[in-house]
């Protein structure tokens, strides 16, 4: 059953799913799991994917002012909804994503960016997705300022779509572009 959470409504919920369930992944990496709850879901409801990693902070301390501020949004038990399920792997680092390079990542089909909201942690995750994405990118909490700003400048030059009435934005990768690394 599909039902909403405080960080994620329940349109935005089933859009993604939807989106996810289209793509048809193998692979799918959430950067921002938090406790894991939309993980939970998707895995619920995407037998496909065989594969989900959730990347979240492993400190309160070292994330960026937006978390520092929002601590309360930072898990005392990251991913503990998902954790046990076989197809979940999670990876702590102090700082999140931003500890990661796209060369310690395996191409994943699916990257969906709910981690920071604030404008250079957007820039970050969103130049690691289009490095390991294969079929598509999707951003949450897209009309946050910060994060509606950049994903607009992006649209200038990629296929971005917003849905609405959520706030998802979405990118598909076209095939002649599709990342081949594995």
């Amino acid at each position: 059953m599909i039902t909403a959470h405080n960080n994620m409504s329940l349109p935005d919920i089933t859009t993604l799913i939807e989106l996810v369930q289209q793509a048809r992944p193998v692979s799918m990496l959430e950067i921002g799991v938090n406790e894991g709850r939309t993980a939970k879901q998707i895995l619920e409801n995407v037998p496909s994917i065989k594969f989900y990693t959730g990347i979240d902070l492993s400190d309160h301390g070292h994330g960026s002012e937006y978390f520092i501020n929002n601590a309360h949004i930072i898990p005392d038990e990251p991913a503990k909804e998902v954790i046990s399920n076989p197809r979940f792997h999670l990876i702590l680092r102090p700082h999140g994503s931003f500890d990661l390079t796209a060369g310690e990542l395996k191409s994943y089909d699916v990257v969906f960016i709910d981690g920071d909201h604030l404008l250079w942690a957007v820039v970050h995750d969103t130049g690691l997705a289009k490095r390991i994405a294969k079929k598509l990118i999707i951003w949450h909490d897209y009309l946050d300022l910060e994060v509606n700003s950049f994903v607009d400048y992006l649209r200038s030059y990629l296929s971005i779509v917003h849905i609405p009435n959520t706030t998802l934005a979405y990118h598909k990768i076209p095939n002649e572009n599709r990342n081949s690394i594995e």
